[in-house]
């Protein structure tokens, strides 16, 4: 992410080094929080400058790929409360892990049938629901003990979709989830929260003037015509998209697969052509 924000800062410095006018504004948008509740992006909608904006390009790791579809996200929270009790007398306790079993026993389901809920991209990978955080008792609730059944569980989902789900839809299934669980054990309770807010997944047709404006810069910069991706993961745009109804592209530099593995990289001819394609795309689109 440094590398697509340094391409930026350059891209924008380079309209004041050559002595250009854009014929609109250009504003660099360097928000925090992208990787859990991204609030910086929350914050940008709110402000004078966030409303004033037209169009973003999101310098998210892409190979440089003109991105104009990504998955959305929700991170779904499981709470499941049950009552302590020793292990050797279970009779006299409500186990909330086996509940969360029960729970885990449905997820294969729920990701067939988003799937053929959601629309099919060349781009991406189809709806995923995966496991990411099982504990009972939770961090700062109780200490594990092998011989007590605890009080508390919690389970974290991270549940991905493509384009054709909305939240509605993605709370019914929550909450059915909720009900199977409790349907385990009788007299326990489980509930779910989104860990952060709703992020859908996005399309943005080809025809938007800023995926042409970058259509065109990629040529003007790299002497061919661009490629084509999709965003697997969810993106600060997506917040963009959403709440102000922006046009949005994806595009930056530095391989897919690089993130969030020991020591990250940026292919230094990567950086040099988003700058490039980030200069011409911002010309083309405030002069057109």
């Amino acid at each position: 992410m440094k590398g697509g924000l340094a391409a930026a800062m350059v891209a924008a410095a380079a309209f004041r080094r050559a002595g250009v006018e854009p014929g609109g504004k250009l504003v660099v948008g360097a928000l925090v929080d992208e990787e859990d509740r991204m609030l910086g992006a929350h914050h940008l909608v709110t402000t004078a400058v966030g409303r004033e904006l037209d169009a973003a390009i999101i310098c998210e790791p892409e190979e440089n790929e003109l991105c104009l579809v990504q998955r959305g996200v929700v991170w779904a929270r499981f709470r499941v409360r049950g009552k302590m009790a020793h292990g050797a007398i279970r009779e006299a306790g409500l186990n909330p892990i086996t509940v969360l079993g029960a729970i885990l026993r449905e997820v294969p389901a729920l990701e067939r049938r988003l799937r053929r809920r959601c629309e099919k991209s060349p781009h991406l990978k189809p709806p995923t629901v995966t496991p990411t955080i099982v504990q009972a008792p939770p961090r700062g609730v109780g200490v594990p003990q092998s011989n007590v059944i605890p009080a508390l569980g919690e389970m974290t989902l991270d549940v991905r979709v493509t384009p054709g789900v909305g939240a509605d839809e993605l709370h019914a299934e929550l909450e059915a989830l909720c009900r199977a669980g409790e349907a385990a054990v009788e007299g326990v309770k489980v509930e779910w929260e989104p860990v952060n807010s709703f992020r859908l997944a996005t399309k943005v047709d080809k025809a938007e003037p800023l995926v042409q404006a970058m259509v065109k810069g990629v040529r003007q910069t790299t002497g061919h015509g661009p490629r084509w991706g999709g965003v697997p993961g969810s993106t600060d745009g997506t917040i963009l998209r959403m709440e102000l109804g922006l046009p949005i592209v994806t595009c930056g530099p530095g391989n897919r697969q690089i993130p969030h593995q020991v020591d990250e990289y940026v292919d230094v001819a990567e950086l040099v052509d988003a700058a490039k394609i980030y200069a011409a795309s911002a010309l083309n689109y405030l002069e057109g």
